[in-house]
Parts: C-alpha cells; structure tokens; sequence
C-alpha cells in the first residue's frame, strides 16, 4: 500500500495516494493510521502535550514528498509515480529535512529510488514499536467495540491502554506471526475476554474501560440493512453491483447511493 505506483484503475493500492493527495496528507494520514499518532498539530509547530516536533513532521514528510500524480486520459484514473529529486524544507528553520524515523533519528542513506521502501521496511520490522500495537488495538476494537488505547489511532503518553500487558503481548504475537490477521482474530475470539457475557455483576456493572463484560453494541447501518433484508424476504440493490450482494460487502458505503446508508 505505502509503496503502490501506477495506475489507479488496474493498481487499486495506488488510490491511497488519491486520498492522501500531498505530503502534508501522507504524513498524517500515514502516522495516525499506521503509528496511531496525531501529528497535525507538529505541522505549525512543537506538539504543546506530546513528544512529536515540527522537524519530526518534515522528517516523515521526505519519504513521502516526491510521490507525484497525474491525470490520463481514462477518466476517473490517476497515474501515480515517484519522482527522482525533491528535498523537504522545514517552513521556521528553513533548514533542509533528512528522511526521520521515530525512535531512530534521521535516516543517512534512505532508498534514493524510493525513499518509502526504506520506511516501509522499518514500519514492518518484527521490533517496530508502533505498527504491531496500532494494528492489534484495532482489531479489539472492531471485535470488542471499544480499544485497549481508546480511540484506536490516538497513542500518546496522555491517553495509557487500558492493560499495556495485554497490549504488549498481542503486538508481539502478532509481529511473531508474521503479521497475520487471521491468527490475531482467531487469539481474541477464542479469548475468555471476548466470549464473556454480556449480563455484569455487582461488582463490574459501571466498568466500561477494563473489558470485565462484554459491552452490548448497536448494529452497524450495513448489518441493520442486510437483516431488515433477510427477515423480509426482498432483496436491496445497489447500482451496478451483482444482484445479491449484501450491504456489509460493500467496499464502501459512499460507492453506492442508499439512503439508508447515508
């Protein structure tokens, strides 16, 4: 995904340069979804709470400010590639920005072909502190409806997870897994915390931090459409899809227009 090229249409992990559409993007679309850090406030200037400095945002942003797109003649496509030169200039010190990895400092010899390869290979490196825990953090969270750190994609020092042990052993699993999705799942499915009930006792009723019981959860608007559907027997279209195919299989809820999705 952080390294796609190409064409938009025939290469669908290039579309994540359509939404993060200049370095300013990338760097905090890619920081709050893959490191769970808040760096819009670094753009400006030194984060007021937390560790991240404005040089850490123009760090990150030379490995992302030479990704170029343009239009081609196929509509909706853009072409995405990488250019050969650019250099980020930090807008106080108008100092010059070597690539910069959180917890390791400025990068000296960074991919020159393609300065993402390099920050990709640190991001999935079995060590890295970040990715395993936001990844992991994410999965509870979709599976338990709430994360150990709460919202998922906000770690900082001022917002703890809720059990840093469990936390910790889930990221490391995960990294020794190889990343595996399907592994970190099966773990919390077949967890004590995530088959408890859902009835609370005297003594865990108002706990809705410490997953001592399981927290009821709405329907998403997907789920709440598909059962209306099968109870009624009638089946919801949507555009030019395949007859049949079910609100939760939608890629995206926007691709589609239903009302009862909006």
């Amino acid at each position: 995904l952080l390294t796609s090229t190409g064409s938009t249409l025939t290469n669908p992990p290039a579309n994540f340069y359509r939404t993060a559409d200049d370095m300013n993007d990338c760097v905090e679309t890619i920081s709050q979804v893959f490191l769970g850090a808040r760096l819009q406030c670094a753009k400006c200037h030194n984060h007021p709470f937390e560790r991240w400095t404005q040089d850490n945002y123009y760090g990150m942003g030379a490995f992302f400010n030479r990704i170029q797109r343009k239009k081609t003649q196929r509509a909706d496509e853009l072409f995405v590639y990488v250019a050969r030169s650019g250099e980020v200039t930090q807008p106080r010190t108008q100092q010059q920005m070597k690539p910069w990895l959180p917890g390791e400092g400025d990068v000296e010899n960074p991919d020159e072909i393609d300065r993402r390869r390099t920050f990709a290979a640190w991001l999935t490196k079995p060590d890295n502190p970040f990715f395993g825990k936001i990844e992991v953090n994410r999965i509870w969270g979709h599976l338990l409806g709430r994360g150990i750190v709460d919202p998922v994609d906000d770690f900082r020092d001022t917002n703890p997870p809720s059990n840093a042990a469990l936390l910790d052993s889930l990221a490391k699993d995960f990294a020794e897994n190889g990343y595996d999705r399907k592994h970190i799942v099966r773990t919390i499915l077949n967890s004590r915390t995530y088959q408890a009930s859902f009835r609370p006792n005297e003594f865990n009723e108002e706990d809705v931090r410490f997953f001592s019981h399981y927290q009821p959860r709405l329907l998403s608007a997907e789920q709440l459409l598909d059962a209306i559907c099968h109870v009624t027997d009638l089946n919801e279209t949507f555009g030019s899809l395949p007859p049949g195919t079910k609100a939760t299989q939608l890629p995206a809820p926007d691709l589609v227009n239903n009302d009862f999705l909006k």
